[in-house]
């Protein structure tokens, strides 16, 4: 029974990650197999669900939609291309704003609160909004781990091992996952700012020997050209006439 729910768990992941589109289908679906093969007892079936993260996730569903109804996206669109000298701080700012979200609201409803905000400001300056997209997910993703509502997985985890929500600050007298979590998202934001610079200096490295070969371009055709002006209207030579 054992290796049978160990091979069920694992299709259903694979049909997960195959059929995106039908994923709540194969969740069900798997679900009802668990129920069927007498993996899960029918009597234990309300009480195996874990209703927090259920319940969580419903609630911040209705805050996202209420969100994007507002039309919030767009005034703080506006507000973030004001403030920002550029679409790079732009994109910094967002990240950092969505990892404090994330760390209070479900990591899969801060993407959809924030992306919309991204989005927004990729349409008004005509750019690529992927960029933004992959930074407002990254960052969203880990700031989820540092706290017991930041994540599903953090939930079920930490009601699994009995742990409550200043565990994840001080857990036995040590430092708890939110200030590892932290600790790396100090470190990427440091990291950032430098990005931008070695952007900045690569750009200006390409102008610079773009010149260099413009220049060099130019010298070398007119260099060419006076070349042929001198030989032109030249006799041939004796030999070259003969042949």
């Amino acid at each position: 029974m054992k290796f049978t729910a160990i091979a069920l768990f694992i299709s259903t992941y694979a049909l997960l990650l195959l059929f995106p589109r039908i994923r709540t289908y194969v969740a069900l679906a798997s679900a009802s197999a668990f129920v069927l093969l007498g993996i899960l007892p029918i009597s234990q079936v309300v009480t195996t669900v874990d209703w927090n993260v259920i319940l969580m996730i419903a609630g911040t569903m209705g805050i996202v939609s209420l969100f994007i109804e507002s039309k919030m996206p767009a005034l703080l669109a506006d507000i973030i291309i004001a403030r920002t000298p550029t679409v790079k701080w732009a994109i910094i700012f967002l990240s950092l704003f969505a990892g404090f979200i994330s760390a209070f609201i479900d990591n899969v409803a801060t993407v959809l609160i924030v992306a919309p905000i991204a989005l927004t400001i990729a349409k008004k300056l005509k750019i690529s909004p992927v960029t933004s997209i992959i930074a407002i997910s990254i960052a969203s993703n880990l700031q989820g781990a540092a706290t017991l509502v930041g994540d599903t997985t953090s939930i079920l985890l930490g009601g699994y091992a009995n742990l409550n929500f200043l565990d994840f600050f001080v857990f036995r007298g040590n430092p708890g996952m939110f200030w590892v979590v932290q600790a790396g998202a100090l470190a990427s934001t440091l990291v950032l700012p430098i990005e931008i610079i070695s952007y900045r200096l690569l750009g200006l490295l390409w102008v610079t020997l773009g010149t260099i070969q413009y220049f060099y371009k130019k010298h070398y055709w007119d260099k060419v050209d006076r070349c042929n002006k001198n030989y032109i209207g030249r006799e041939l030579p004796v030999k070259a006439k003969t042949l």
